[in-house]
């Protein structure tokens, strides 16, 4: 007999009930369509910021989250002043900048400004018949959550008004168009094997509209944000998670809806002064013998230049990666080659992954101690995080307190020995279905990844040589704290260079300021009018370097 499994039913939020007063705002006890219990807060939690949260049954208690010790939004917040009055049908909660008006029946919030001009409102559209699709249009555009029968699994939901003239922005390095009115986004760390697709490296689930509001959504989940697609007169996003938690951010200039963010999530330190200069590369320099080849080079042709970098052949053939050893017969006496690179004023950085190859020396004792991520069957959980050139590894698991410590400890000789930054690349193959040390799911776990990762190898450069700086590829909200980050690898050609360009603006519209590219492109062999337009547009950008598979030195 066929078993019938019925879809998850949509829950709206339809009235509140009562609510009480809190230090930042209000709690409203609330219900949806199905006489189920919720609860919801509006709170004031910086003056032009108010934090919205719902969840089915209660809030959860601050400080439960164990995303929040590793996520920079502050779990306590200083009381804001405000004025709360009632009315039959609605509240009104205001202090000198913002004004919330929340009806009870239907529910609804307006954001207003202190002159009491319209900010946002909820999007709530009727329609009088399903749509072709099957849908109720309201069960797409109202607050309100999925809860599946069988798992037990929450998805929440929220909604916006979208003025006809309205446009959206952020959403993190994304390589189309820079507004994001009429397209669908779902924001989900991935290896995007170039830079022509939805697929992105570096996701922020922060956006703001023209309207002078921004949106951030706090959470590491999986993100879709429907900006304009499923209704005209709507944009929405929706997550797995049994609690929605986002920030309505006021400007209404752009730069201080960005300064609010930052409020939020943190601002980006400014990097060493010697790395805005030159950076060279090639995927990749295999010895010594070509390092200084293209060292003397750019002295021959006198070229400025402050890094070397060298990728993953550093440490030999892909059984050792990332070992983050030494091949000595490939680099002898690395101790020297810093040195003398440092005498012609050039600093080194060295490429690594979160990955550990199972022939690697070192894969044994992370493999003894757990600092692995994990299996069912509690073995290291094993990928193929490249080509089938490049052996299965084990994924380093940054949410093991020991395992970062281990991880920065292979670090600290190689920085004490004179290597001034490390390439952090890779961090987007965190599985989903992995087993983490501190309990969380892995489809919480994997956004959220780029971030530790990327922490884990700035805060060890920062102690061994006073500042930190990383070079990373993956991210998340919170990514500008550890600077800097490059966009990928695009092909050598100019569709790309285009798409390079939106994702630099698109990033640093999305809160992160230092960005840079591969000046010729990565794949394949630029011509000599590419090579100059990347060439102009990488040394304007924040860093510069030039990289690539094949030589990208300029002669």
């Amino acid at each position: 007999m066929e078993t019938i499994v019925s879809a998850p039913a949509y829950e709206r939020v339809t009235r509140w009930r009562d609510f009480e007063r809190t230090a930042h705002g209000v709690r409203f006890r609330a219900q949806t369509d199905a006489n189920t219990p919720v609860e919801i807060s509006l709170e004031f939690v910086l003056p032009e910021v108010v934090r919205l949260r719902m969840r089915p049954g209660r809030l959860q208690a601050e400080g439960s989250d164990p995303a929040g010790a590793h996520l920079l939004v502050p779990e306590k917040w200083e009381p804001i002043p405000f004025m709360l009055s009632e009315e039959p049908d609605r509240i009104h909660l205001a202090n000198h900048f913002l004004r919330l008006d929340v009806a009870r029946d239907p529910w609804a919030i307006q954001v207003l400004d202190g002159a009491g001009k319209p900010v946002c409102r909820e999007g709530s559209e009727r329609t009088p018949h399903p749509p072709v699709d099957g849908e109720e249009m309201s069960k797409l555009t109202d607050l309100g959550f999925l809860r599946d029968a069988e798992s037990g699994q929450v998805t929440v939901h929220e909604a916006f008004e979208l003025a006809y003239d309205e446009d959206l922005y952020g959403l993190g390095e994304q390589f189309d168009r820079i507004n994001r009115v009429g397209r669908r986004f779902e924001l989900w760390a991935t290896d995007a094997c170039g830079i022509s697709r939805r697929a992105t490296y570096k996701n922020v689930p922060f956006l703001w509209s023209s309207r002078g509001y921004g949106l951030f959504v706090n959470t590491t989940f999986r993100v879709t944000f429907d900006l304009g697609t499923v209704s005209l007169l709507t944009y929405s996003f929706t997550h797995e998670g049994p609690e929605l938690d986002a920030f309505l951010i006021y400007g209404p200039e752009p730069v201080a809806i960005l300064r609010r963010y930052c409020d939020l999530t943190g601002y980006a330190p400014v990097p060493p002064r010697w790395s805005f200069g030159l950076w060279m590369s090639r995927c990749g320099y295999q010895n010594r013998d070509q390092v200084e080849q293209v060292v003397d080079g750019l002295r021959q042709h006198d070229i400025p230049c402050d890094v070397i970098h060298l990728d993953p052949w550093w440490m030999g053939e892909p059984t050792n990666w990332c070992s983050l050893q030494w091949d000595e017969e490939r680099f002898p006496n690395p101790s020297q080659m810093i040195e003398h690179l440092r005498e012609r004023g050039l600093r080194l950085c060295l490429w690594e992954n979160p990955y550990v190859a199972e022939e690697a020396p070192i894969f044994e004792e992370g493999r003894a101690r757990g600092y692995f991520v994990q299996n069912e069957d509690g073995e290291p959980y094993v990928i193929q995080a490249w080509s089938e050139v490049v052996p299965p590894v084990a994924v380093v698991d940054f949410t093991n307190p020991e395992a970062v410590a281990w991880w920065q400890s292979l670090h600290r000789p190689l920085l004490e020995q004179g290597v001034a930054v490390f390439k952090t690349d890779f961090g987007e193959a965190a599985p989903e279905d992995g087993v983490y040390h501190n309990g969380m799911s892995g489809r919480q776990v994997h956004n959220l990844y780029p971030l530790l990762y990327n922490r884990a190898v700035f805060e060890v450069t920062e102690e061994v040589t006073g500042r930190g700086l990383v070079w990373s590829r993956s991210g998340w909200a919170d990514s500008q704290r550890t600077p800097t980050c490059w966009g990928g690898d695009p092909f050598t050609d100019f569709p790309y260079m285009a798409n390079q360009l939106r994702a630099a603006l698109s990033l640093g519209l999305s809160g992160v300021p230092f960005y840079s590219h591969d000046i010729g492109g990565f794949f394949g062999r630029p011509d000599p009018e590419l090579y100059v337009r990347r060439a102009q547009f990488g040394l304007f950008s924040p860093h510069s370097r030039c990289h690539g598979t094949t030589p990208r030195e300029p002669w």
